[in-house]
């Protein structure tokens, strides 16, 4: 719940329906309600809160600094619009009520989670950026589906903003490239622009076109 005097905060308690009574109430991270047209919440199994974001589905524990991602709609090959209803059968196992690709639609299925090692080696190519069009989110998971040898991530760093930042997304992809972990290709939209041209005066963007000129299989007309 919020506050009644401050909508920038969120709290979560326990409520005894013998007594009617509240418990403790805790602040829990404005991360998890940034995105709260999309969220979906459940008690957990192994956690105290199971709950979906426009991008995935998460558990949390009261009193945690953060919650923990389990799924990535996108990086799983599926295109989740929205989760209507969510069930945790075990730590590997959830059921859900979804729409997939904006369909009117209504389906349900169990989801499995596979740990990293049961995962088929690829080259990973990883996108980011602040948002991403639906359009550029199904042809990912097209590529992903039919790609035998290469695999694209998509990372959207608006997920680290919060209510009292909306520039920590911004920071991190900044701390990122400072710290040799920058992305391979950068997704500058109109409603979440990057700074593309202050990395361009760093040395930090390639020319793609120097790129295929000097390649001597590729062409322009080809790419």
């Amino acid at each position: 719940y919020h506050p009644e005097t401050d909508w920038s905060k969120t709290f979560c308690a326990e409520f005894d329906v013998a007594t009617g009574k509240l418990g403790e109430a805790k602040e829990i991270p404005s991360s998890i309600m940034t995105s709260r047209d999309y969220n979906y919440m459940n008690v957990g199994i192994d956690s105290d809160l199971i709950f979906t974001t426009s991008s995935g589905i998460s558990t949390y524990n009261m009193g945690d600094a953060e919650p923990v991602k389990r799924m990535d709609y996108v990086n799983s090959d599926i295109f989740v619009s929205s989760i209507n209803s969510l069930v945790e059968v075990d730590s590997d196992h959830f059921v859900a009520v979804f729409r997939e690709n904006n369909d009117s639609r209504m389906k349900a299925a169990k989801f499995t989670y596979v740990k990293p090692e049961d995962i088929q080696d690829k080259s990973v190519v990883v996108i980011a950026g602040q948002w991403f069009d639906y359009e550029m989110k199904q042809r990912v998971i097209d590529f992903n589906r039919a790609s035998q040898d290469t695999r694209i991530v998509m990372k959207d760093y608006s997920q680290y903003n919060t209510y009292d930042d909306y520039t920590a997304g911004q920071t991190k992809l900044n701390n990122d490239i400072i710290s040799g972990n920058m992305p391979d290709i950068l997704v500058s939209s109109e409603y979440n622009p990057l700074p593309i041209e202050n990395y361009v005066s760093k040395g930090l963007i390639a020319d793609v076109g120097k790129l295929i000129a000097e390649d001597p299989e590729l062409s322009k007309t080809e790419f």
